[in-house]
């Protein structure tokens, strides 16, 4: 405090120099203030923690509702189900698009001509009246990379391509993404 208070009686002659040196100083405290303030308690990684456990929820969902499925093809047994998903749910809303434009034509005292075009565009969200929502148009679910069924049945050729045709069919994938194989037998099973 007291290094503060020389400064101060040093630079008290130049007026322009103790203004600036106040607005430092007032600036310095709106920014550890401000910071404080403005904290938000509840961090982004939290947004990504909940669409992360949605997926995994969604994969589990669907690996659960091919597995009843697939078990229930003749000669088929205990089925186990992999299925990999790119991305997330997107949601496309509707949206107001308006565009402008003008165009001017300037002449100058030289006899040159100038052409000026300004295009406007504005894009605004619709949102539904009573709840202030916004109007969806379509939900895009996330793509299918790729899946794994494993089969008690699996060694039996009809089996395998009955399994195969099934999985590519209800996911809606060509034939590449999709692998079938036989379970691992334990002991108890030989």
């Amino acid at each position: 405090m007291e290094q503060l208070k020389k400064l101060f009686e040093k630079y008290k002659t130049d007026k322009k120099l103790m203004n600036l040196l106040i607005m430092f100083v007032f600036g310095v405290i709106l920014l550890i203030a401000g910071g404080t303030l403005m904290d938000n308690p509840s961090p982004k990684t939290t947004k990504t923690d909940q669409a992360n456990t949605q997926k995994v929820q969604k994969d589990g969902d669907l690996n659960i509702r091919l597995e009843s499925i697939l078990s229930q093809i003749k000669g088929a047994g205990q089925v186990s189900v992999m299925v990999h998903l790119i991305g997330g749910k997107e949601i496309v809303t509707a949206s107001d698009l308006k565009k402008g434009e003008t165009v001017t034509e300037e002449k100058d005292s030289g006899g040159g001509l100038r052409k000026v075009t300004q295009t406007d565009t504005e894009q605004k969200v619709v949102m539904t009246g009573s709840q202030a929502a916004p109007v969806v148009v379509k939900e895009l679910e996330p793509m299918v990379q790729g899946v794994i069924v494993l089969s008690d049945g699996a060694s039996d050729p009809a089996v395998k391509e009955a399994l195969h045709e099934a999985a590519k069919t209800v996911l809606g994938i060509p034939a590449y993404k999709v692998q079938v194989f036989e379970k691992k037998r334990t002991a108890a099973q030989q």
